[in-house]
């Protein structure tokens, strides 16, 4: 139940709504909708599936265009996001379950990085990276996108008296993913928690 999220220190909803090139979460406008109602601030993060076996740029950039378009014509048809909209990056699992990796190669994975943030940009988006520290050392070259406001995803066993390590090449992060095993009443399974820098919260 939304209701329950109020009462979350973040007062915060983000949901999925997008994954790969074709993806849609059928529940987003209604996921949505009730966080508005709950007096909740939204936002909406794309699951990116960087699977072209391609190392020829061309490739690369239309794949990311058409992640990055696929993102923007589901966006347009919600409620308006409080926040800016995320990219998440991570190894993620193909329609058949199956876990695929990204590219070891980070000239590779900068490139689709950066298409897909120019895109989001072109579009009037501004953009926040979900990760966690050993992918975005081992994936991208982080310098250059350390500009960009960092969800950084670690999941503590004392998260109250211990700090996360981010990668080095961002100062801080503003919001943390700091468990994945909270509970809310009327939902049965565990959900991910967060924690969001008051500064940027109030921001919108």
């Amino acid at each position: 139940d939304h209701r329950d999220l109020h009462s979350f220190p973040t007062r915060r909803s983000s949901d999925l709504v997008s994954q790969g090139i074709n993806f849609i979460d059928g529940q987003a406008k209604t996921n949505a909708n009730k966080a508005k109602a709950a007096g909740l601030k939204i936002g909406y993060y794309h699951y990116a599936e960087q699977y072209t076996d391609s190392n020829i740029d061309s490739d690369i950039i239309a794949n990311a265009q058409a992640q990055a378009k696929h993102f923007i014509e589901v966006v347009k048809t919600l409620p308006k996001p409080d926040f800016q909209l995320t990219l998440d990056l991570e190894n993620f699992e193909d329609k058949n379950g199956n876990v695929r990796n990204w590219s070891v190669v980070k000239k590779i994975n900068d490139l689709w990085v950066d298409t897909f943030i120019k895109e989001l940009k072109n579009a009037k988006y501004d953009i926040i990276i979900y990760s966690g520290k050993p992918w975005l050392d081992d994936h991208i070259t982080t310098s250059k996108f350390n500009s960009i406001p960092l969800w950084h995803s670690q999941w503590l066993l004392q998260p109250e008296i211990t700090n996360p390590t981010i990668s080095n090449a961002w100062k801080d992060w503003i919001i943390w993913q700091f468990s994945s095993n909270g509970k809310i009443n009327g939902y049965t399974g565990n959900i991910d928690i967060n924690v969001m820098r008051k500064s940027f919260f109030n921001q919108t």
